[in-house]
């Protein structure tokens, strides 16, 4: 599975919502096409976004439903979100699938932690660098 997946079935979720909307005006004059769409849109997105999506994907490929793991994918491009699933198959892992991961860490520690303000907090960075920590 991958962050590209999860757009896609957001997307088609979105599409329907949309064009029931539209049923919905064609039969139903005073419907508010534009607030609902609006409305759904903006939902949709909330639901997208409190879902961690990266944690997600690594949750569902760390899993053991495969004999080989694209680290690589895992490793460069999924965010902080990870962090908590990735650390868990580090500590269950064999020496040579920790080397592996171990790059997910080193990757991320280019981030500059101190820069951190009540403005630009992620809660995603910040266990992170707890979990870096441990």
């Amino acid at each position: 599975m991958s962050l590209l997946r999860i757009w896609v079935l957001w997307t088609l979720v979105w599409l329907t919502f949309m064009l029931t909307g539209a049923v919905i005006n064609v039969y139903k004059s005073d419907f508010s096409l534009f607030r609902f769409c609006m409305i759904a849109t903006a939902t949709l997105y909330l639901v997208f976004a409190f879902a961690r999506p990266g944690y997600l994907v690594a949750k569902y490929n760390l899993s053991g439903r495969y004999e080989k793991v694209d680290a690589g994918y895992i490793v460069y491009d999924l965010n902080e979100d990870a962090a908590n699933v990735v650390y868990d198959y580090y500590l269950k892992a064999d020496g040579t699938e920790q080397a592996r991961f171990i790059k997910y860490f080193a990757t991320h520690d280019e981030v500059e932690e101190n820069k951190t303000t009540v403005r630009n907090f992620n809660i995603s960075r910040y266990n992170y660098y707890s979990i870096r920590i441990r």
